[in-house]
């Protein structure tokens, strides 16, 4: 049975800050670099959603869309493919399932990993585009704004 591990929020001198995750083997792996920046609550788009509390730079990691692996689809499933070409999806368990679309994103995900499209205010809502349309919007962005992104 796989062991189970826990974010932890903890300063290591000379790191990132960051959650942590700790398994009962001892083994350390950090994860979220700047999910102490975001926080839930509710949204003027739709429902909840994430919104930054502290600055995040263009280009930074935000943090790893964290569930199970499904091949089911639900609300809160973020479909990814991984380098084979194999598309699978992820049953959101963190902060990160509360992200809302947008048809102008200041973040997009990389597999799993969602990272800033560009600097995110503090109280900014953090939005993400949820279809394949994303890439006809990159499309329209000029090469200065694709630069800045």
């Amino acid at each position: 049975m796989p062991q189970k591990t826990r974010p932890v929020l903890i300063s290591i001198p000379g790191s990132l800050p960051g959650a942590w995750l700790f398994s009962r083997n001892g083994k350390i792996r950090y994860t979220m670099p700047n999910m102490h920046k975001v926080e839930v609550r509710e949204s003027p788009i739709e429902g909840r959603g994430v919104f930054a509390h502290q600055p995040i730079a263009a280009g930074a990691q935000i943090g790893t869309y964290h569930g199970k692996r499904t091949m089911r689809n639900g609300k809160y499933v973020l479909w990814v493919t991984d380098e084979d070409g194999t598309e699978y999806g992820i049953s959101g368990r963190s902060k990160l399932r509360y992200l809302n679309h947008s048809g102008e994103p200041n973040a997009e995900f990389y597999g799993d990993e969602l990272y800033a499209l560009r600097d995110i205010d503090p109280e900014e809502e953090i939005t993400f585009h949820y279809g394949e349309l994303f890439e006809e919007w990159l499309e329209t962005l000029s090469e200065a704004e694709l630069e800045s992104a």
